[in-house]
């Protein structure tokens, strides 16, 4: 089954403005890490061509100005994000199915070891499979959402990463992007 790529601004959204705990429990429908393979955050990191490495600033330097773009997308972002997540749950239900069965076949597909609460049965095998289709057309339509969001403040998608990344392992910078949004128009 193809991975999840929705969730890792959907993530950074969370985490910035409410710390993540209880985001990350909310909801059974998956959410995976990963905006997109190829704009994974643990690649290294190239220098476009007409800028020398030096000019750009390491993963863990976020400049003052990168953190106001940050904060500017995150709000944009979310409500994205929330679109897509409540059209996920509108594909899951029109199915029949369930927030929480979707999950446990979910979890029961990417990993044998999973066992859900029931057998699943064939018919709820077709219907998450329907599911899962129009999941995934609408989340590639919020990934391009997403995408031109991010762009549109001025980042490339793996700056964006990067500078999550900073704020989950930096509190204080973390701090300063939530008063940031919370400011901000």
């Amino acid at each position: 089954m193809k991975a999840r790529y929705l969730s890792f601004i959907g993530m950074a959204i969370a985490v910035t403005l409410s710390g993540g705990a209880a985001w990350a429990q909310s909801s059974t429908v998956p959410k995976e890490i990963q905006l997109s393979q190829a704009d994974s955050p643990s690649q290294p990191t190239k220098p476009s061509q007409s800028q020398p490495p030096t000019q750009q600033p390491a993963p863990s330097q976020v400049s003052q100005k990168e953190l106001q773009q940050f904060a500017n997308a995150v709000k944009k972002l979310q409500p994205i994000q929330e679109n897509a997540q409540n059209q996920i749950v509108q594909a899951i239900q029109q199915e029949n199915l369930s927030e929480k069965r979707f999950g446990e076949i979910y979890q029961s597909r990417r990993n044998p070891q999973a066992q859900p609460t029931a057998k699943i049965t064939p018919d709820e095998n077709k219907k998450f499979d329907q599911a899962n289709a129009k999941i995934e057309k609408i989340e590639q339509s919020t990934q391009g959402q997403m995408e031109q969001a991010v762009k549109g403040e001025g980042l490339d998608i793996q700056r964006f990463n990067q500078i999550f990344l900073t704020l989950r392992q930096n509190p204080d910078l973390l701090q300063k992007v939530r008063e940031m949004i919370k400011t901000s128009g």
